[in-house]
């Protein structure tokens, strides 16, 4: 009697078991459908030698699957890979498929805004340019501007051709002047004109600032601040290219 009971409880669990299973089933496939559009990150498969003019471009995903999935959907789990290996320097068009994105694998890729890009693409250069220091403020009275130093005096730079080609010096952070009546050093940090030209070494640069006595009007020893010469550094050659 005990065994047939037993035999009946497992029996009557099984079916428990496979009524729960279906129930699932059934509710999974009854859940609603849901859509969404997302931001994609876009990541470049960079040729060697070549750098993107334009790399901050937006990409729309749109998704779709059960609501649970949508609404858990992180959108940093979406990712798109825009290969770049047959670029050129010049404007390329680069198409997008749905092949081309990577996301969560219970939802489908629908469609991707835009399709197309229209990129521009340059060579990659190195080239060292001249240090220019950029002075602000007045200084003491009777206190005149000498011929200041820079060191280092050039820094290597990496960054399109048509941008780096362009360029003739590298500027300085402002040093303030106020105040000042001796020789100074000023510890500032080199500026990039753009963020596609990186500095290929520390930017941090050391200004020695010689005083200089001001000077009876005619004598041209001493140089002043009203002249608009300030950041010249006539002992200094052009940077040619590296």
């Amino acid at each position: 009697m005990n065994e047939r009971a037993q035999t009946w409880g497992l029996r009557i669990l099984a079916l428990a078991l496979a009524i729960g299973l279906w129930f699932g089933i059934s509710l999974g496939q009854r859940e609603t459908s849901g859509e969404t559009v997302v931001r994609a990150q876009v990541l470049f498969n960079n040729p060697a030698g070549l750098v993107i003019f334009d790399p901050g471009v937006e990409i729309s995903v749109l998704l779709s699957g059960p609501d649970s999935k949508v609404s858990e959907l992180d959108p940093r789990q979406v990712r798109i890979r825009v290969d770049l290996t047959e670029a050129q320097p010049g404007t390329t068009t680069v198409s997008l498929t749905t092949g081309d994105v990577t996301a969560p694998s219970d939802l489908n890729v629908v469609s991707i805004t835009p399709s197309q890009l229209q990129l521009r693409v340059d060579e990659k250069v190195q080239r060292n340019l001249p240090i220019e220091p950029v002075f602000v403020g007045e200084p003491a009275a009777g206190a005149l501007l000498g011929d200041y130093r820079v060191v280092p005096s050039q820094i290597p730079v990496e960054g399109p051709r048509s941008m780096v080609e362009g360029l003739t010096h590298l500027k300085t952070s402002p040093i303030d002047l106020d105040g000042h009546a001796i020789t100074f050093e000023a510890n500032t940090t080199v500026v990039s004109p753009d963020p596609l030209i990186q500095m290929m070494q520390s930017s941090r640069v050391a200004v020695l600032i010689p005083r200089r006595v001001s000077q009876p009007e005619g004598d041209s020893a001493a140089l002043g601040f009203g002249d608009g010469n300030l950041n010249e550094d006539p002992a200094q050659d052009p940077a040619q290219d590296s």
